[in-house]
């Protein structure tokens, strides 16, 4: 017993948690993660062999090791079904709680298949290198078990992965790192849908979908953000290129948001601001939008303003799925507006007719919501940095500014208000 404390505290908690470590440092290419730590463990499999260290009890409960994990993360996948915020995945990160760094950097860069595939890879190599090296004597009929058992689970988590949301809708990202971006997506990189007029009000409270499409759109750039195509794209970059850019779909896309539409949208604003950025890239009339936000309908509601994942989860009693695609987000926003009629007993002509500043609108280039002033976006931009820039100078005028040396004031040092006015102008 004492000898399989030992194991479980010097060789799971301790080793795996170091190893865990540089995964942190290797996040912008995470293929290389895997090889050079089985690498390492070949090497430490190898010493421990040399120094005689190597026992079958060390096999046996590095078996038991694989297996256990195997087990939590079909049972986790089995009770979340595939979806990654569900609660049901503490069990699995519980049991792999040395590999905390991994997890915890691959799910902040959301490399969730990071997650899963790594800890196990890892165990089983330094389970076949201790196989290797100390060649126990196992009886068939145990090894049977243990393989039935790892293709079963294996399988499972593998069959219910491939057809968890995030895969079948092909996304990139919970909704939890979305920060209340829009159902609409409509910016450089996402792709235009035309759910513009998404919600129709044939009578009180009720809802339809007529139509639920992606208008795909080149965003015609030179550099393309690592980031986004690789984790917040919903298709392929060699497939977005092969569409229309923004001027070519122009009328299409005006004529899905003017025509006395009222486009329903989570933090619309956003969007607007995409559309008209566009407008002006390529030198055409700004498109004349009249939205309405669910998001502040959403605040108004619950008091708090939140990213669109975490009010469908707390309206609509769900885990969204987890993609970033525009119909999707569409469709969440369009479920998320009905829970909250059928909640709050209202039509959503009633939340209209009592709330303007639900509203907003667009003016040549310039949009706003009905309580506020109509801004260009730059002008919206220079608003916040003046707003920080107040922030600063009233923080730094009750810390106090770095003092200069008296003989040498034209030089700029870190933290001295002539490092800062330098810094800002």
């Amino acid at each position: 017993m004492k000898q399989y404390l030992y194991y479980f505290f010097s060789r799971y908690i301790l080793l795996y948690f170091f190893l865990s470590i540089p995964a942190i440092g290797f996040m912008y290419v995470p293929e290389l993660y895997l090889p050079i730590m089985i690498l390492f463990l070949w090497i430490y499999t190898f010493m421990l062999k040399r120094k005689n260290n190597l026992q079958k009890d060390y096999f046996l409960f590095q078996a038991f090791l694989v297996l256990l994990i195997s087990i939590a993360l079909c049972i986790s996948f089995i009770l979340s079904q595939g979806y990654l915020s569900s609660p049901y995945w503490n069990i699995f990160y519980i049991i792999t709680l040395p590999f905390s760094p991994l997890i915890l950097s691959s799910t902040t860069f959301g490399n969730y298949s990071v997650v899963f595939i790594s800890p196990i890879i890892i165990l089983l190599a330094h389970l076949i290198f201790i196989y290797a090296m100390t060649k126990p004597q196992i009886q068939a009929r145990r090894i049977t078990i243990w393989s039935l058992v790892m293709i079963i689970t294996t399988t499972t988590s593998l069959y219910i992965y491939q057809n968890s949301p995030s895969q079948k809708f092909k996304g990139g990202h919970d909704f939890d790192y979305m920060n209340g971006y829009s159902s609409t997506d409509l910016s450089h990189f996402y792709p235009y849908t035309e759910n513009s007029q998404l919600v129709e009000l044939q009578e009180p409270s009720t809802f339809t979908i007529e139509n639920e499409k992606d208008i795909l759109i080149n965003p015609n750039i030179d550099k393309w953000d690592w980031y986004v195509v690789k984790k917040m794209m919903a298709y392929p970059k060699k497939e977005v290129q092969k569409y229309p850019k923004f001027d070519e779909q122009y009328n299409r896309i005006k004529s899905l948001l003017e025509d006395d539409s009222l486009v329903f949208g989570y933090n619309v604003s956003c969007d607007v601001s995409y559309v008209l950025d566009e407008c002006e890239r390529y030198n055409l009339e700004p498109i004349k939008i009249n939205y309405f936000d669910v998001q502040r309908l959403e605040i108004k509601a619950s008091g708090k303003r939140k990213s669109l994942g975490k009010a469908y989860e707390l309206w609509c009693k769900n885990v969204p799925t987890i993609v970033h695609r525009s119909d999707a987000d569409a469709r969440l926003t369009f479920e998320l507006a009905k829970e909250i009629c059928k909640s709050k007993q209202k039509t959503i002509q009633e939340f209209m007719e009592e709330d303007e500043s639900l509203f907003g609108r667009t003016d040549g280039f310039k949009y706003g919501f009905n309580d506020e002033e109509l801004r260009t976006k730059a002008e919206r931009e220079a608003s916040r940095d003046a707003d920080k820039l107040k922030r600063y100078i009233k923080k730094k005028i009750k810390k106090g500014f770095r003092k200069l040396n008296e003989e040498k004031t034209d030089y700029l040092v870190k933290g001295s208000k002539n490092n800062f006015l330098f810094a800002r102008h």
